[in-house]
């Protein structure tokens, strides 16, 4: 199933690299232009017109995504990818709805890692609470997880930490096809068909292998930066270390390693669903 899926995607994308380039960029520039108002935080009178990067992105993103999977599968029946149906907002209404009950769905798969990062941010910025988030309390946590030594117990920590992002990637890839088959028609026919589109969207992941290695040591750079944070807590509190240069390397990896490949990791998904759409379309 992986090996005839993955075959007609590299089918679907001979030839066509030009349409997935120019696709890929005006998905970059729809996203930057989202994200623009966060310029406003470097004003200090402004940084509230910073807000409006939620509102932009909340009405593009979604029907951005929902479009190019319906573009996908036009060019999977042999139509064009780039074109302006891109850039259409028809039906946006429907389009937004039906992106909310995923992204709800995707907000309950994340709440390990959101509760994991609101309680660090607790601690971090707000008041000390005797017993509990005071230098003492905290120190004396991470002696106890690592066995009588703080930095084997952050260290412990940040793996733990780390693990409340499983549920979140896996409820990523289970929700995967939902655009789709949304697209594909009202009629929901992916249940009971999941596994198959679970394993095509992992192996997609083995091409990201040399950007998660990038991305992991950066990250285990920054992590030892943080439990050097933490040995000296007691004198000097307990402050997150500004990135240093690792964050260049992370971001060239995202460049070199990640958008390649992205557009062929989403043509693998839509090859997945409308592979399993075929014969089911009347």
């Amino acid at each position: 199933m992986v090996k005839k899926i993955w075959n007609q995607t590299r089918s679907v994308c001979r030839g066509r690299g030009g349409e997935l380039l120019d696709t890929m960029l005006l998905q970059i520039m729809i996203r930057l232009l989202a994200l623009s108002p966060l310029l406003f935080l470097l004003s200090g009178k402004l940084k509230i017109l910073a807000c409006l990067s939620a509102l932009f992105y909340l009405t593009l993103i979604p029907q951005l995504r929902r479009n190019s999977a319906g573009a996908m599968q036009r060019m999977i029946r042999g139509g064009p990818l780039f074109s302006a149906s891109l850039v259409s907002f028809r039906y946006w209404g429907r389009h937004f709805l039906e992106s909310a009950r995923t992204g709800a769905c995707l907000f309950l798969w994340a709440l390990p890692f959101i509760g994991s990062t609101a309680w660090i941010l607790r601690v971090i910025y707000g008041k000390a609470i005797v017993g509990q988030t005071d230098v003492f309390s905290v120190m004396t946590a991470l002696q106890n997880l690592g066995g009588g030594d703080v930095m084997r117990g952050t260290a412990w920590f940040l793996f733990f930490y780390a693990l409340t992002l499983i549920p979140l990637v896996l409820g990523i890839s289970f929700h995967s096809g939902r655009r789709h088959e949304q697209e594909l028609g009202e009629k929901r026919f992916l249940k009971g068909y999941r596994s198959r589109v679970l394993k095509v969207w992992w192996c997609g992941i083995l091409l990201l292998i040399p950007f998660l290695g990038a991305v992991g040591f950066s990250a285990f750079r920054y992590a030892r930066a943080i439990m050097g944070a933490v040995n000296n807590m007691a004198t000097e509190g307990l402050r997150l270390p500004a990135p240093d240069q690792s964050i260049y390397l992370a971001l060239a990896a995202f460049l070199v390693l990640y958008l390649p490949f992205q557009p062929f990791r989403s043509l693998l998904s839509a090859c997945c669903v409308h592979d399993l759409w075929e014969g089911r379309e009347s």
